[in-house]
């Protein structure tokens, strides 16, 4: 397995990573659409768009298929940072980034979130982020992805509900001690 930043000429590997995944998958994870349109779109920003997004590849160039897509935003979105507010917790646009990890289904419980959750994390720190969270929060029917953050340091901040009952969790990064 292969960890490295997606790059512009990813479009063709994303979009059958996004076709590949489950219908339960899909449902856990929705910052954007999983289509070819999409991939497209997110390829061409590469690197141009305050967005970090990082693969996990298995095989070589140019055959290699994507297992693992963490998408890391410089900030946090309107919603999250309202939500966020209502509990007294202000999420600062240069300290704070947002986290949505996804994992080919095939490839779950197998480490390749671990790996690419250490690979962003250092992404954020290096790009002088003390604080992450999890973009849109996580499902609170998803209890694999809750013990999962809760392993990697994230803590629940709180719960709301959209569609179904979510929770809100952050992480603070090594070195930023005690902000909340």
């Amino acid at each position: 397995m292969r960890l490295r930043p997606l790059r512009q000429d990813d479009a063709g590997a994303l979009a059958a990573y996004f076709r590949a995944l489950s219908d339960r998958t899909r449902a856990m994870y929705a910052p954007h659409p999983f289509d070819a349109a999409t991939a497209e779109t997110i390829c061409r920003a590469a690197g141009r768009d305050g967005t970090v997004r990082v693969l996990a590849g298995s095989g070589e160039a140019p055959e290699e298929t994507i297992v693992g897509y963490f998408l890391l935003l410089l900030g946090a979105g309107p919603d999250d940072r309202a939500r966020y507010a209502g509990r007294g917790v202000h999420l600062d646009g240069g300290r704070t980034a947002s986290l949505a990890p996804s994992v080919a289904d095939a490839y779950q419980g197998r480490g390749v979130g671990s790996a690419l959750m250490r690979y962003t994390l250092a992404a954020a720190q290096a790009l002088g982020r003390d604080e992450v969270i999890l973009m849109g929060g996580v499902r609170a029917d998803n209890a694999r992805a809750i013990a999962f953050y809760a392993k990697h340091g994230f803590r629940r901040v709180g719960s709301f509900v959209t569609t179904c009952d979510n929770h809100d969790m952050m992480r603070t990064l090594a070195g930023h001690v005690g902000r909340r």
